[in-house]
């Protein structure tokens, strides 16, 4: 059986679900296509709309974090150089890059939640955290986590967590306790975490990072493309 693109089984997917919600189904909603998939429905799109952009690191144009960060702007440079000052051997701060099983799941859950709160009602606000659900998710062997814990005390200070892969690795939460800007105020670790990710990354021969939506200003501002997509009600 010869594979199949992913514009193809996406309609098929529509197929099946219109077959087996019944006569009452008359269309699918496809969300989040990217150019090629998009084009490629041709004729069998009824509506269009583009949707939110899609922010990507590309990462084999770099054979080291310096090479990355002489390309961005000298203030963005600066920053990122003073949080990595800040964060160096014996600072208030550990991070580590760890598996996400070794994460405790009710303490992750509570720091996901401020983001939740952050973002509430927005057009990019995180879905609600079932401890459950993250529980089950953390298990799996291809959940990374990068966090910043309080040296002293251990606490869980921010974290992001990033679903390994060949070639595109996401990164698919970010969170942090509202008190870090107060407590340390020359540490951004979200611009940080994406210094870390781009490290990782080349490290690791990843052709990308996909690092989702929202936040674009300051993505852009770190080297990331930022990838057109659509949303199309196809028959």
């Amino acid at each position: 059986m010869p594979d199949m693109s992913t514009t193809d089984l996406l309609l098929s997917y529509s197929r099946a679900m219109r077959r087996s919600l019944g006569l009452g189904c008359q269309a699918t909603l496809l969300r989040q296509l990217v150019d090629s998939e998009f084009e490629a429905l041709g004729r069998r799109r009824l509506l269009s709309r583009p949707t939110e952009p899609l922010a990507v690191l590309h990462t084999t144009g770099w054979s080291s974090v310096e090479k990355w960060r002489a390309g961005l702007s000298r203030k963005r440079r600066y920053k990122l150089r003073q949080t990595e000052r800040a964060l160096s051997e014996g600072s208030a701060v550990e991070v580590a890059l760890v598996p996400g099983a070794s994460l405790e799941v009710a303490e992750t859950v509570a720091l996901l939640r401020h983001n939740e709160r952050k973002y509430g009602g927005g057009p990019f606000s995180p879905l609600p955290q079932s401890t459950g659900y993250l529980a089950e998710l953390l298990r799996q062997p291809d959940v990374l986590a990068i966090c910043y814990r309080d040296r002293s005390t251990g606490v869980l200070l921010a974290i992001g967590t990033v679903f390994d892969h060949r070639d595109r690795p996401v990164l698919r939460h970010y969170s942090a306790l509202p008190i870090v800007r107060a407590r340390f105020p020359d540490l951004n670790l979200y611009t940080n975490l994406y210094q870390l990710l781009v490290g990782w990354a080349i490290e690791a021969s990843k052709e990308q990072v996909i690092i989702g939506k929202g936040m674009l200003d300051i993505k852009q501002s770190l080297g990331a493309e930022l990838l057109p997509q659509y949303a199309a009600v196809v028959r």
